[in-house]
């Protein structure tokens, strides 16, 4: 890991000197009306938001900017922009005041920097609060040969949101920034926790607290314990071969060095033993982008790491992480522990562990399944393979999306007789290894236009892509056939079954549409199953009577737009979990959409991006470094150790699997409902039980839409209230099971 980022020192130093003082952007502060700026077409019908002047809500001067979004608008988008002649060479300070409209709706604000045959510049304005003007800063550099600027203001989604006081400044860096050759990377303010209560008076003594926060998101090294985050005991509840998540925080009065801790511990019950597997991690905060292309940063909790013992200085807090494995055969019952808090290998603390082994075990759902992108190049050792498609089962992934081209050995060879044919010595092994470890949903294969391209140098018809020729569908056919061929070959018993992904989002790209309509008509008649990857659109609804399945972009956000899709001809399934804008760095909105949101779509397949996305964006331990890229932020739900033995998994990766859990258990729920209803003597409870259980799953919010959830003022759910479902649920299970089988400390 790159020491210059894990011990990056970030100043908070927010007020800066500039060392220009002149404006470059006239008009900036609209007091002119709309004079200098000038509206980008965006070729769209839907193009449905207003650029207005305001002269009633206003920072300085007498009018602002107000992005007004007009109901009926499917992208609500505004852009406008204007020209500015600049200095090569120099620093830019960009400011602007912004206030975002207190109506409930999510707005984006964007500004776009855009210089010739440079990569674009982009920063996210952050909103804290609504109806309240609040300044963000800038900071870019002007590189050489640059002598003027495209300066774009870019407005989305259906809030309303005022600009005022844009101004353009030459200045110098402040320290708290981060700087890669021409590209500069500016802190976003986050706000400073206090404590409610006096450290001395705690048990714990005047060194150090232990306490539990319940959203890990909120977890930072600069985080101060709350008087009801104080624990005595942690409690955990589980059932028999289930992986559970326990955790807790260190606040040190002054300086720790060398604080470890012993997990290694024997639980007792009434002259029982319940001895897990425990393996213990650290979690580490780190900047990271706000967004994919953004000059923005904030200090994200994100990656759980070992290490055998930490410092933590004084007045920070550090986060021990802690994934318990049941064993198989657990006997149900209440088991006490605890587990060994060293400093300087002296035992300062024994802290009380309570761990609950519920009466039941989860119940697999039949026909759903939780995928799993890998990365567009997967080529690594067989070892490697086998850890992480292990590491998959173990979270709950039980569905392989892949790019059969970056595994690096995907041939098709043509016969003597015409018959094509196709190998992959890798997709083979991946295909044993899915056997061993299970791994036994369908596999998604996504070609993009690979397998187009294929067809038309064996049809030669590669001088140009001519969709309407039949030699060129009739050659795409065999292709697909050929890949059938070999994935049942190699899928025996089980793991023959697979679906074709074609053009990925075909709505957005020119020439799209057709691609997609060529591929998909064409695995129809092969008799071969696909998916597409595609939002709600009157082309969509063409495109379905050929689609086994549709694959929307991001989560339902209404009741209207769940029925739309399941009313659709073929399978609904969903992506937008993974490490989306607003993801990393914590186990919402993951385990939500994984769990409870998905369990009340009724979708059947739901899609997470991506596990490793290799060979994309430079070093993955550096965030800020592959600017020449079209999407530089780095994007790991698990990140790669350098020892090679081992993998790094974050908080958004065990938000997964806390949500695949918490659909087990509402389904496991579901089943005990359906089994009860057919007796008499417990149809009544059964069906009592199950409006409660409608009464809940209602309660749950749609999402946003979209396939990213960085909005702070509409947050979907927290990690408390999915706790707070998950032991409802548990409670209407234990409802069904015998009073012998259940003590009464556990009910």
């Amino acid at each position: 890991m790159k020491k210059s980022i894990i011990a990056l020192v970030i100043l908070t130093v927010f007020e800066f000197i500039s060392h220009g003082t002149e404006n470059l952007i006239p008009n900036g502060g609209f007091e002119k009306g709309k004079a200098n700026w000038s509206t980008i077409k965006l070729g769209q019908p839907d193009y449905k938001r207003d650029f207005l002047v305001d002269d009633k809500i206003f920072h300085g001067g007498r009018h602002s900017a107000e992005f007004k979004y007009i109901s009926g608008s499917a992208t609500g988008y505004a852009w406008f922009s204007q020209k500015i002649p600049v200095n090569p060479g120099r620093t830019c300070e960009l400011s602007l005041w912004a206030r975002r409209k207190g109506d409930g709706r999510p707005v984006n604000f964007v500004v776009h920097v855009h210089m010739k045959n440079r990569p674009l510049i982009s920063f996210r304005t952050r909103f804290s609060t609504c109806d309240k003007w609040e300044k963000n800063v800038f900071y870019f550099k002007i590189p050489t040969g640059v002598k003027d600027i495209n300066l774009a203001l870019v407005a989305s989604k259906t809030g309303t949101v005022y600009i005022d006081d844009i101004a353009l400044k030459y200045s110098q860096l402040p320290p708290n920034i981060i700087e890669r050759e021409s590209s500069v990377f500016v802190p976003v303010s986050e706000d400073k926790e206090t404590c409610d209560f006096n450290l001395k008076s705690t048990k714990s003594g005047n060194d150090f607290v232990i306490y539990q926060r319940m959203a890990p998101r909120r977890i930072k090294y600069t985080s101060i314990p709350q008087k009801n985050e104080l624990k005595d005991e942690l409690n955990l509840v589980v059932t028999p071969d289930e992986f559970e998540p326990l955790w807790f925080s260190i606040y040190a009065a002054k300086k720790l060095t060398e604080v470890s801790l012993n997990a290694n511990a024997v639980f007792k019950s009434s002259g029982r033993q319940l001895k897990p597997d425990i393996d213990v991690r650290v979690l580490n905060c780190w900047p990271q982008r706000t967004d994919w292309n953004s000059r923005n940063y904030s200090m994200v909790s994100e990656l759980l790491e070992k290490k055998s013992s930490i410092t933590v200085p004084a007045g920070n807090s550090r986060t021990f992480w802690l994934t318990f494995k049941i064993p198989e055969q657990a006997v149900p019952g209440i088991y006490k522990g605890s587990i060994i808090l060293n400093i300087k290998k002296k035992t300062v603390k024994e802290i009380p562990v309570s761990i609950t082994v519920l009466p039941f075990r989860l119940k697999q759902p039949p026909g759903r399944y939780w995928a799993m992108w890998t990365s567009d190049n997967y080529r690594k050792s067989l070892n490697e393979y086998k850890r992480e498609l292990q590491d998959m089962k173990d979270h709950g992934i039980n569905t392989l999306l892949l790019y059969p081209q970056g595994l690096g050995d995907c041939r098709f060879a043509v016969d003597k007789k015409g018959k094509i044919s196709f190998n992959s010595p890798t997709l083979r092994k991946l295909q044993n290894i899915r056997r061993e470890t299970g791994l036994n949903g369908p596999l998604l294969l996504y070609w993009g236009g690979g397998l187009k391209i294929k067809a038309s140098k064996l049809a030669a018809s590669s001088a140009k892509l001519n969709l309407k020729s039949k030699a060129l569908r009739k050659t795409f056919i065999d292709l697909l056939k050929a890949v059938d061929d070999f994935v049942k070959e190699t899928g025996k018993n089980g793991f023959s079954e697979w679906y074709y992904l074609g053009t990925d989002e075909p709505q957005i790209w020119r020439g799209g549409q057709q691609s997609a309509l060529f591929e998909h008509t064409a695995a129809r008649m092969a008799g071969i199953k696909n998916l597409v990857t595609i939002n709600e659109s009157a082309f969509t609804e063409k495109l379905s009577r050929y689609m086994t399945g549709i694959c929307w972009g991001g989560a339902p956000n209404s009741v209207e737009a769940n029925v739309y899709r399941k009313n659709m001809p073929c399978e609904y399934w969903w992506y937008g979990t993974g490490v989306y804008t607003g993801q990393e760095g914590g186990l919402m909105p993951n385990r939500y959409y994984c769990g409870a949101l998905f369990y009340k779509s009724g979708a059947i397949g739901e899609v997470s991006f991506v596990y490793q996305r290799l060979e994309k964006t430079g070093d993955p331990f550096d965030d800020f470094d592959a600017n020449k890229y079209s999407e530089p932020k780095d994007a790991y739900i698990v990140y790669p150790a350098e020892n090679g033995k081992d993998i790094i998994p974050t908080l958004q990766w065990e938000g997964i699997r806390e949500g695949i859990d918490d659909y087990k258990y509402i389904y496991t729920l579901e089943e005990l409902i359906k089994e009860n209803k057919k007796h008499p003597r417990t149809r009544n409870h059964a069906e009592k039980t199950e409006k409660k259980l409608k009464e809940l799953l209602s309660s749950c919010p749609w999402g946003i839409g979209g396939i990213n959830s960085d909005d702070p003022f509409k947050v979907i759910y927290s990690n408390e209230k999915a706790a707070a479902l998950r032991k409802d649920v548990i409670s209407m299970i234990l409802s069904f099971i015998p009073e012998t089988a259940v003590s009464q400390e556990t009910k």
